[in-house]
């Protein structure tokens, strides 16, 4: 109480200063963005924060009385955010506030329909805090920063080519060559990826493909061979697979689990099946 009826007789004595009035008195506070970092992703959405840096130069307190927090996406509001944790800047002091988002994929998408093609979007964090001045009362100012974030997309296999290696009395072998693609703008490793081989409901075999790290948008071919007996597989599919045909009912499917070394989060593990070449 007793600060706050000092800063209101400063304020006087300076509005009746002459060529002084009591807005003189009083200096914007400032922002300065400091970090932007995602804390986590996942095939669907990503989690993350910036961290803005609050100075008061007044040689007096600031109240906060209210602190909106938006993200903007395509010059359009899009996403209210929590208020940040901070009530009041001391005089000559300063602050750090955390302000997290967390995003949706498709969400992005439908606010920028090449979000996938690109591979990221720009996002603009807009706050406006309220300060409660001694004698001049509230108070807002707009701060914004702009900084791109990137549109996570689930990476693809495909059956590139096969061949029949070799054939005996009671097995064929198969050589298969797969093309894994990353789409995503920022890198991917995975663990050994795990393939097995089914007809309907029934695995016919499981084998293991090595591990791989995968550049921003890179193709990589990877080639496994294995044996499959004629009593698993039944007559109809031998005989297709010897005259270059691959059955309706012979699928591949695969899993394994991914992290981003670019982003130094890990991603949820994946399971789908391998794409048929044409």
């Amino acid at each position: 109480m007793v600060r706050s009826l000092s800063v209101a007789l400063v304020f006087a004595f300076l509005a009746g200063c002459a060529g002084f009035s009591v807005d003189d008195a009083f200096k914007q506070p400032t922002f300065d963005h400091q970090s932007t970092r995602l804390t986590g992703i996942t095939w669907t959405g990503l989690t993350g924060s910036n961290v803005i840096r609050l100075e008061n130069p007044n040689p007096y307190n600031l109240p906060i009385s209210e602190f909106k927090a938006q993200l903007w996406l395509a010059d359009e509001p899009w996403i209210d955010l929590d208020s940040p944790q901070v009530t009041n800047l001391t005089a000559n002091g300063s602050t750090s506030v955390d302000v997290g988002w967390s995003l949706a994929a498709a969400g992005l998408v439908q606010r920028i329909s090449n979000a996938y093609q690109a591979g990221e979007a720009e996002l603009e964090l807009r706050l406006t805090p309220t300060y409660d001045v001694p004698v001049l009362g509230p108070r807002s100012f707009d701060f914004s920063h702009r900084f791109t974030v990137p549109v996570p997309q689930v990476p693809k296999v495909q059956l590139a080519d096969w061949r029949v290696e070799s054939v005996s009395l009671t097995e064929l072998t198969l050589g298969l060559d797969l093309m894994i693609d990353n789409p995503n703008r920022f890198n991917l490793a995975t663990s050994p990826i795990q393939l097995d081989i089914n007809s309907g409901n029934q695995r016919l075999s499981r084998l293991g493909l090595g591990q791989l790290q995968l550049d921003s948008g890179e193709n990589r071919r990877q080639s496994t061979q294995v044996t499959l007996s004629f009593a698993d597989l039944g007559l109809s599919l031998v005989n297709a697979l010897r005259t270059g045909t691959w059955p309706e009912n012979l699928s591949l499917d695969w899993q394994g689990g991914m992290s981003s070394p670019d982003l130094g989060l890990n991603l949820p593990a994946l399971d789908g099946r391998v794409a048929l070449g044409n």
